[in-house]
């Protein structure tokens, strides 16, 4: 049976109007192009906005029924249904805290099987994309911001961790950095200030002019001790620059996100991350 997925809507950073209309219309071209995919799926299973879950995404693929040995190594894995295919919808980082553990699943899945297996990409993903190439919003005279570092819609402190090498995660001061900022969110949500701070430590070599505003923004402005503080600063730069390494262009998830596609004709349905705008539903 054919599973539809439902998508959290939020602020983002999205390509313009004139793209995203474009983009539509390619969209439909390709439903028209792809008539002959609906004699070949009898099922088509989508599963959408995974956001960090690890064990939710696996659920789901096992739920499915669609492979087999999901239990071992990959090298296991077997496809069950010919006459089925699987599309992920997108938004799989984020919000959680294991983003790097979806987005390696995800791809082992589109490599062992593919024409069966599709990824496309998610605003998420397309903001993390763009974010490589962005300043802190807490860097002296930035402009703009890192999608990352919004504590209403992307931030979870463990989701950059995790991108650390095992030992670097365990070590004293990861741990009392992740308690800290855990606990500051927490209070950040409870206080209702969630869409005023930022999930980032301001550069210790920009200070002067607007330091102050520039503090304040800062989730670390959460953390009583000045110590912890100290420690959560460093710690969450390091974090956030593992991060940001790991999806690096050249990079094995950053060239498999670079290559994940808007959207997907299969059955004669077009699945795409978000939908498409209104008025160009009726034209094909």
């Amino acid at each position: 049976s054919r599973r539809r997925s439902r998508h959290r809507r939020g602020r983002t950073t999205l390509p313009p109007r004139s793209m995203l209309s474009c983009l539509g219309h390619l969209a439909l071209l390709l439903v028209g192009a792809a008539a002959s995919e609906a004699e070949r799926w009898s099922s088509v299973w989508a599963i959408g906005d995974l956001h960090g879950d690890a064990a939710c995404t696996r659920y789901w693929v096992a739920r499915s029924g669609l492979v087999e040995g999901l239990d071992g190594p990959p090298g296991g894995w077997r496809w069950a249904d010919e006459s089925s295919a699987l599309v992920f919808m997108g938004d799989y980082v984020d919000k959680g805290p294991e983003a790097r553990d979806v987005l390696l699943f995800v791809k082992a899945l589109t490599t062992l099987f593919p024409g069966r297996v599709h990824a496309l990409l998610g605003n998420h993903e397309l903001n993390l994309l763009n974010d490589r190439s962005r300043v802190s919003g807490l860097a002296k005279g930035a402009e703009g911001y890192r999608y990352l570092e919004l504590a209403w819609g992307a931030a979870h402190p463990a989701q950059y961790l995790r991108w650390l090498p095992a030992a670097e995660r365990e070590s004293p001061d990861a741990k009392v950095a992740l308690e800290a900022l855990l606990a500051a969110l927490s209070d950040v949500y409870a206080a209702s200030k969630h869409s005023a701070v930022m999930m980032a430590a301001p550069d210790p070599s920009s200070e002067g002019e607007g330091e102050g505003q520039r503090s304040a923004r800062s989730i670390l402005s959460w953390i009583p001790d000045r110590g912890v503080r100290e420690v959560a600063a460093r710690e969450l730069r390091k974090w956030q620059r593992a991060y940001l390494a790991g999806v690096a262009t050249g990079s094995e998830l950053g060239e498999w996100l670079e290559q994940r596609p808007l959207t997907v004709v299969l059955a004669s349905t077009l699945f795409v991350h978000g939908g498409v705008p209104l008025q160009l539903a009726g034209k094909g």
